[in-house]
């Protein structure tokens, strides 16, 4: 192996049971970078809701979801550079929009094909394929299951 393997940053993440049908999901960053992670999960009321960036800091963890959804989907990027982090025991992905520096939410609103995107103390309403605002992308979201302990090493 290379010697930059040697410096590879490992995060623990945990989703598990803390109460009787609740679930929470930690992630604890061991390597010497920021960790930013946003989650998505469905709602009772039907919508898929998205939020990030949790900035989790070198050596710090977070509890960055606690819910009574068993399953949930993590974007988790490592570094200045936002390298991608892939669950090891994913079983699917898929994209939700976010934002690329601050804080924001997303939700799939009362209307087909419409999402409401939040950001900085603002509200837009996202329809079909129009352009997305600026800052905004497509992430990709990997699904997990509760219960789970797994590292990833980068």
């Amino acid at each position: 192996m290379r010697a930059s393997m040697l410096t590879t940053c490992v995060i623990t993440l945990t989703l598990g049971f803390s109460r009787a049908g609740l679930a929470d999901y930690r992630v604890v960053n061991h390597s010497n970078e920021v960790v930013n992670v946003a989650i998505t999960f469905h709602m009772s009321n039907g919508h898929v809701f998205t939020k990030g960036w949790d900035f989790i800091r070198p050596n710090e963890e977070k509890t960055v979801y606690f819910g009574n959804e068993a399953r949930i989907c993590v974007a988790i990027l490592s570094g200045p550079n936002r390298t991608q982090i892939t669950p090891g025991n994913s079983y699917g992905a898929f994209d939700r929009y976010a934002h690329v520096f601050s804080a924001f939410a997303n939700e799939d609103d009362d209307f087909p094909g419409t999402a409401r995107l939040q950001w900085e103390g603002r509200v837009y309403f996202q329809k079909g394929n129009a352009p997305l605002p600026p800052g905004w992308y497509i992430q990709r979201f990997f699904i997990v299951n509760g219960n789970e302990r797994f590292e990833v090493h980068v």
